[in-house]
């Protein structure tokens, strides 16, 4: 004030007279603000009463947002909605699939048995009741099919992720999965993947054999189907898939081996029983049927553990019907033969004990050798203990890795 030279009473009336001048701008601001706000009142009014305006109002915003937002849809917009199976819930992944004597199921990840080297004792994987023991073992996927035939000649498909997979005890009976007959048991199992297979060939224990188009096996419903007639006290030894113009080599426990051309046996309906496929020994039974393909051997292993590999080309083409010629030296040590299965050089095997002991090996760990020769241990059993069944499998590179 001093500088400017007001009086306490100027100074007082200036900041006043400011003071007034802000509380009219405001009041005005306001004022405007309530005009505009009834306004837009009135309009809103105006659009809900008239549905003509109303429409047009929806449709000029439609645009604009239209108009802003030109990117492509990313949804798509269906019809109807597909069904969700449970197999779509569930991961794939490669199994183990054990059934014992008494026709227990279970199940057990593939990567819970590490690769071994030839002549090692395994891993104890599905121990049976103490009166019961492992008889059949089979590699597969949780999605993938497997087939079920029994004694009486019929045959069930199950998806593997069916099958239980318990941390401890036996599994389940397989009459919980599938309607068994009286005194009926399943005999053996087949992975239900036959991509390029054109006939399926069955070979009983005692030397009958039988070729059907593999197409009588699509579509089984939950009560089965027969697919073979069996005499009686005669069991289904092997099924082997084939495509058409394909050597087989059917071999005995006794270590007879019989090389025929399936084309040796003529496609048979379902109801039939099947021709002599080979001629047996007093005692002596069907344990092995292999497809004779390009680049593959016939690994052959002993109820003791004892086995080798054999090229086919030592194995000469004959009619159906004779007694074969010899496919490995037996005796004591060996045991009978457990069976025989085609294998390629990359494959992988996993062998099953009676006492539910499972080795897992790479195919090129075990020794070519030619017919006539015996070969070496294989897998180390405990006393009492025998080999029973054994998978083939193709690695995969993570497996590898």
């Amino acid at each position: 004030m001093d500088r400017l030279g007001f009086t306490e009473l100027q100074a007082r009336a200036i900041l006043e007279m400011r003071l007034q001048r802000l509380t009219g701008l405001e009041r005005t601001k306001l004022e405007e603000e309530r005009a505009q706000l009834m306004a837009a009142i009135e309009g809103f009014r105006a659009i809900l009463a008239q549905a003509q305006v109303r429409d047009q109002v929806i449709k000029d915003e439609l645009q604009e947002i239209s108009k802003r937002h030109r990117d492509s849809r990313r949804t798509e917009i269906q019809d109807g909605m597909e069904d969700v199976a449970q197999e779509d819930l569930i991961p794939e992944k490669d199994i183990v699939v054990v059934l014992s004597r008494d026709n227990f199921l279970r199940r057990m990840p593939l990567e819970d048995y590490r690769r071994q080297q030839r002549g090692g004792k395994g891993v104890k994987g599905a121990p049976p009741k103490e009166e019961d023991e492992i008889s059949i073992v089979a590699v597969t996927t949780t999605h993938s099919g497997l087939y079920l035939f029994t004694s009486k000649g019929r045959v069930f498909s199950l998806r593997g992720h069916v099958i239980p997979q318990p941390k401890v005890g036996k599994g389940r009976h397989v009459s919980a999965f599938v309607p068994l007959e009286e005194g009926e048991k399943v005999m053996t199992l087949r992975d239900g993947r036959m991509a390029g297979s054109r006939f399926v060939f069955f070979i009983t224990k005692r030397g009958v054999a039988k070729r059907m188009p593999v197409t009588e096996l699509e579509n089984i419903t939950r009560a089965g189907r027969r697919v073979l007639s069996l005499d009686e006290g005669d069991d289904i030894a092997r099924v082997r898939c084939t495509a058409g113009e394909e050597d087989l080599l059917l071999v005995t426990a006794q270590g007879q081996a019989q090389r025929v051309n399936e084309e040796e046996f003529r496609p048979m309906g379902r109801m039939a029983r099947g021709v002599r496929g080979i001629r047996l020994d007093p005692g002596d039974e069907v344990v092995g049927c292999d497809v004779v393909r390009p680049g593959v051997t016939s690994l052959f292993l002993s109820a003791n553990g004892i086995g080798k590999r054999t090229e086919y080309g030592e194995f000469t083409v004959h009619h159906r019907g004779g007694g074969g010629v010899r496919s490995m030296r037996l005796g004591d040590k060996t045991g009978a033969l457990v069976g025989s299965w085609s294998v390629h050089g990359g494959d992988e095997i996993l062998v099953i004990s009676a006492r539910g002991r499972m080795v897992r090996l790479g195919v090129e760990d075990i020794p070519l050798l030619s017919r006539t020769a015996t070969g070496p241990i294989v897998v180390r059993l405990d006393e009492g203990d025998e080999v029973v069944d054994v998978s083939v499998f193709s690695s995969t590179p993570e497996e590898e890795e």
